[in-house]
């Protein structure tokens, strides 16, 4: 969070994070400071008001590194995130103490879907790759790097298209961020499930895919489990989204009210661009077509297949408009 937040604004960033520890940062996003949930507890508790500085709360004894691994000497050490910095020193992530400390590698292979156009965000993307625009100091692809990274995958696939080498340079061979970073060049719009044709050979255990334009932190592990020990040949992310009807709504018997609800809000479970995939479906995507995904959930539901949903109760946000942008610059300052 920025070196100005407030304690309020900290524990709005603990209501939405998996997290336990917020980083603090400077204008140019080097790590200046920490504060734990515990350190804003005893604050409240000692009486210092919501609005004073988050900072006033925070410690600046603290252990970084600068990869996604763990810095000498901690195995011994009780630590719940660390740090971890850039080369230019600023804060790139702030894994929990399972990746840092080792967290047993998964087999699967992650694709990321990051070669979209990204209109409905013009202005912003008619020069920037959609998942290449910054979320609290960092690109929105680089938070789901880190995240797969900690989740133990090893290697990352990334479809890239527009603006490619924006990505491409930014990322590398992805040893920056702990991981094998591979790129899916497509020569023309292969939409979301195409691109998958473009892998150099078949997978060999279940495959992640997700789209990139996502702030996102799935419990991958739960995932991965629930989808091994189903029959499923694809398991889909789901999420809780609540909307409110802005208007009275009646239920009526012929022309006789019966119920009338002001404002009622509902709730439906969406699909969050998550998807965990058994390999042989790859062959049913068409080559150098323009295929969405969803066309082979689809395919599969018509022929009998069993198709699973994982509930996603952690963060998760599409970014696909300027209203939800502003709303991840609200959730994430």
């Amino acid at each position: 969070m920025a070196e100005h937040a407030t304690i309020r604004d900290g524990l709005l960033a603990l209501e939405h994070s998996a997290h336990r520890v917020i980083p603090i940062v400077s204008n140019q996003f080097a790590m200046i400071a920490a504060v734990t949930e515990s350190d804003i507890r005893r604050g409240l508790l000692a009486g210092v008001p919501l609005d004073a500085p988050l900072l006033s709360l925070a410690s600046r004894d603290y252990v970084s590194t600068r990869r996604v691994e763990a810095p000498d000497g901690m195995p011994g050490r009780r630590l719940e995130q660390i740090p971890a910095n850039a080369l230019t020193g600023s804060l790139r992530g702030c894994p929990r103490l399972g990746v840092v400390a080792g967290r047993a590698k998964r087999p699967n292979w992650a694709v990321v879907m990051a070669g979209g156009r990204g209109r409905r965000l013009a202005p912003l993307t008619d020069h920037l790759p959609k998942p290449m625009i910054p979320i609290a100091g960092r690109p929105i692809l680089e938070w789901l790097v880190l995240h797969l990274v900690e989740c133990g995958i090893e290697h990352v696939f990334l479809s890239v298209h527009y603006l490619s080498e924006a990505i491409i340079n930014y990322f590398g061979d992805g040893s920056a961020f702990s991981c094998h970073i591979h790129y899916l060049k497509e020569n023309k719009p292969l939409g979301t499930g195409g691109s998958l044709t473009l892998l150099p050979e078949p997978p060999t255990a279940p495959i992640l895919v997700m789209n990139g334009d996502l702030i996102a932190t799935p419990d991958l592990a739960a995932m991965f489990e629930q989808h091994g020990r189903t029959d499923a040949k694809i398991t889909i992310g789901t999420h809780r989204y609540a909307q409110q009807i802005p208007y009275g709504c009646m239920q009526i018997d012929g022309n006789q009210i019966v119920e009338f609800r002001e404002k009622p809000t509902i709730e439906h479970l969406v699909n969050t661009g998550i998807y965990i995939l058994e390999p042989e479906l790859l062959t049913a995507i068409p080559r150098d077509t323009e295929y969405q995904i969803t066309e082979l959930f689809t395919q599969c539901l018509d022929q009998g297949d069993n198709l699973h949903a994982f509930e996603i109760v952690d963060d998760w946000l599409d970014i696909g408009h300027h209203e939800q942008l502003s709303r991840a610059h609200e959730v994430f300052p």
